[in-house]
């Protein structure tokens, strides 16, 4: 049962410490921007292009040549070593120019000193028929793994498995990384095993095993598209640090699209499973698609924050409660929007043993679902979620609703044996707790402008200053619903032409009527 009469010192903590994680809590540092839920990275690329540009030691010709492991071998300056067939070691930096290409064979293995960085300004073609591995050459070794860098550099990465050293991209067109496997990649490179600077990327079909941070990421200021799809993530972030398994920035005029993945953690306290955040306000659409994922066993389920219009559908969020405090995390979903710039659709989740069902933090256009517009609308959505078993300190939340704004919710499978009124505020926290927060609009009466019997009906009606006036004939029954379906007038025996509706606020209610007929119709109030 919710605890409706609050001492007033546990609601305004409450109330400030979910908002805090938005507000209180946004700090820019030099090369990071940090939130009470996520890091993520602020890229200056010009001068990480001049840092690696001072470590190179070997640089191809840049004539369009296609060079291999094999063919540096035999140049002293490349620092390739053939070790035996098909393994090679690298213990010097080098860089493939653009128009080159570097190509990984069919089973090569590339074992990578202290701190190598393969640059490739070119084209990466790691697309063996079967397999190929790249990792460090011993236990001692903890290289940084492999750079596509620049305007002109791309990538086709496919059937790899990348130990101890990830990848990095800044490539504008972007890269594609299908069938791979990356685990134990360290920080050394980036702040994930994958990380992305720029361009239309693509990652399908890849397992991301106990890496040191998170399994993919992009930074705050620099707009990046990516579709990731059919992956399986587990225990990715082993050190525990605020940065959730997925943790991507803004997309921009393009879409990040995040679909039909595995995301499972070891409850660590601090690590998330998805995270799409815009910190920074960049401009775009920032189109962000989060649809039918497992995640499992995480610090929270899902967040976004900022500017974007997103759509979170079809997602099984489920046991996602091993952040300590549950002020500061927990949720199944989670919605950060100080500005008031993101739209977001919620359809269709499962979100169950988590500490909060879904909670907005602050602002935003936030659908949960609107039955009361036509199907054809914009803003129509079904609904459909299921809540089951959300909660932390022996309450119930489903929803908790910790902006101004007036959400709706409607459709939905709440945590109650009765799916009534009644029995659903007692697992949705807004404006009926707290009236400094906005009203959740959780149940649905069709209104339909109905007449039972249009032959005998002659009751018409206007409003006016707040005042219903009949003519015609006079209705014997007068009730008026909200939209959630509480009776707020009731006049079972009226002789009246007039009402006054002064006690009822601004907005729109449902009109019953009774005469012979039945009338059901919107009534709107100034």
């Amino acid at each position: 049962m919710k605890i409706k009469n609050i001492c007033f010192y546990a609601l305004v903590m409450i109330s400030i410490n979910l908002f805090s994680q938005i507000n209180n809590f946004t700090n820019i540092y030099k090369n990071t921007i940090n939130t009470n839920a996520l890091i993520q990275d602020i890229y200056d690329e010009s001068g990480q292009k001049n840092n690696y540009r001072a470590t190179v030691e070997y640089i191809s010709s840049g004539n369009g040549q296609v060079i291999t492991f094999d063919s540096l071998s035999n140049i002293p300056e490349s620092g390739v070593e053939k070790i035996y067939q098909h393994t090679y070691k690298v213990n010097n930096d080098f860089t493939i120019s653009p128009t080159d290409t570097l190509r990984l064979a069919n089973y090569d293995t590339i074992k990578l000193a202290d701190g190598i960085t393969i640059t490739i300004q070119g084209f990466a073609d790691f697309n063996p028929t079967d397999t190929a591995i790249i990792t460090r050459i011993d236990d001692l070794s903890a290289p940084k793994g492999i750079y596509i860098q620049g305007d002109s550099s791309s990538a086709l990465i496919q059937k790899v498995r990348f130990e101890y050293a990830g990848i990095k991209s800044s490539s504008i067109s972007g890269i594609t990384i299908k069938n791979c496997t990356f685990t134990l990649v360290n920080t050394l490179l980036s702040s994930s095993a994958i990380n992305f600077v720029k361009g239309n990327n693509i990652i399908d079909n890849c397992t991301f095993l106990s890496n040191q941070s998170s399994a993919v990421a992009s930074g705050a200021n620099i707009p990046c598209s990516l579709t990731f799809t059919n992956n399986y993530l587990f225990d990715n972030n082993t050190d525990n640090t605020n940065r959730p398994q997925i943790n991507m920035g803004p997309a921009g005029d393009g879409s990040i699209i995040i679909t039909n993945n595995t995301i499972i953690g070891t409850q660590r306290s601090k690590v998330g499973g998805i995270a799409v955040a815009n910190l920074l306000g960049v401009a775009g659409e920032n189109n962000v698609i989060i649809s039918n994922n497992y995640v499992t066993a995480c610090r929270y389920g899902i967040t976004t924050n900022g500017k974007m219009n997103a759509v979170i559908s079809d997602n099984q969020i489920i046991d996602n409660k091993y952040d300590p405090n549950p002020m500061t995390g927990g949720s199944g979903i989670s919605i950060y929007d100080a500005n008031n710039l993101q739209n977001t659709m919620i359809t269709s989740n499962r979100i169950e043993e988590n500490l909060w069902g879904i909670t907005i933090v602050s602002g935003g256009n936030v659908n949960i679902g609107k039955l009361c517009v036509d199907s054809t609308e914009e803003d129509y959505n079904p609904g459909q979620n299921v809540f089951v078993n959300n909660g932390n300190n022996g309450l119930l939340y489903d929803l908790y609703n910790n902006s101004p704004n007036t959400i709706y919710a409607q459709g939905n499978t709440w945590n109650v044996t009765v799916q009534d009124s009644i029995s659903i505020e007692e697992v949705i926290y807004h404006k009926n707790d707290d009236a400094a927060l906005g009203e959740v609009i959780f149940m649905y009466h069709p209104i339909i402008n109905s007449i039972s019997d249009y032959s005998n009906n002659n009751i018409g009606y206007y409003m006016k200053d707040k005042t219903l006036y009949f003519f015609n004939e006079l209705p014997n029954v007068i009730k008026i619903y909200n939209l959630n379906g509480a009776l707020v007038y009731n006049n079972e025996n009226n002789t009246n032409n007039k009402i006054s509706l002064d006690n009822l606020k601004s907005g729109i209610y449902i009109l019953h009527l009774e005469k012979d007929v039945i009338i059901n119709s919107k009534l709107l109030i100034y």
